[in-house]
């Protein structure tokens, strides 16, 4: 019985580790600190996904937190509005314009579709210093 589950996770990773579409590279990089802002998010990927969402939302100041969002950790944040005109193209290479951002920090999320129509997700930080 032994044996057959030991076959069974041999024939299954393989497919499971080609199921998604990894990421080739990010840029801005996760962590960045950036002396002028950034103008577009790229994202480039191992083989074709649809891009389905991109959101970014500015970090606010946590000086002037209440209590209550203190206990909990939340993080305040506003949210940026991007055109839509990158969504549902299928492809490897995905660039998100952006509207003129100022000095902060920058939380970005994606999800995507893979060609084998799993949903893959991501998630990473900017930092905008000025000059």
């Amino acid at each position: 019985m032994i044996r057959y589950f030991v076959l069974f996770l041999f024939i299954l990773i393989p497919f499971y580790a080609f199921a998604h579409s990894p990421i080739a590279s990010i840029k801005p990089k996760d962590g960045s600190s950036l002396y002028e802002p950034f103008k577009k998010i790229e994202i480039i990927f191992r083989s074709p996904v649809r891009l389905i969402k991109v959101t970014i939302r500015k970090v606010i100041s946590n000086e002037h937190r209440s209590m209550f969002k203190n206990l909990f950790n939340a993080v305040e944040t506003q949210k940026i509005y991007l055109k839509n005109n990158f969504i549902n193209e299928e492809s490897t290479y995905h660039s998100i314009e952006l509207p003129s951002l100022g000095i902060g920090a920058y939380d970005v999320k994606w999800r995507a579709i893979s060609q084998d129509g799993h949903i893959i997700k991501g998630k990473f930080s900017i930092n905008v210093l000025g000059k």
